[in-house]
């Protein structure tokens, strides 16, 4: 994984390598509410913070956000939904019958 700065001040994105190795992660800047889900250098995946915006409230590392399109430079609301962990969000793209905790 390579982190890419973009020269924009507060945002950064992660190539990936694999399945997704053509959608690049967008991380940006952690509001001081959210900081708790931050990384050590005060960032954030965008879709995560999109999210607990949403949500009103930080989100826990074990909560998984999923892309229902399945593009991960999709960060708008309409396209994420949250699962209480990465095992039920896995189960749900497997076909399993798992509710998400939250979906617009």
């Amino acid at each position: 994984i390579k982190e890419i700065k973009d020269g924009k001040g507060g945002v950064t994105y992660f190539k990936r390598k694999g399945k997704y190795a053509n959608q690049k992660i967008k991380y940006v800047r952690c509001p001081k509410e959210f900081q708790t889900m931050a990384r050590k250098d005060g960032y954030v995946m965008e879709h995560r913070l999109n999210v607990a915006k949403k949500m009103n409230r930080p989100l826990t590392r074990a909560e998984s956000v999923h892309h229902i399109n399945h593009d991960a430079t999709d960060n708008r609301i309409e396209n994420l939904m949250l699962f209480k962990t990465n095992a039920d969000h896995k189960r749900y793209e497997h076909g399993q019958d798992i509710k998400p905790l939250w979906q617009l």
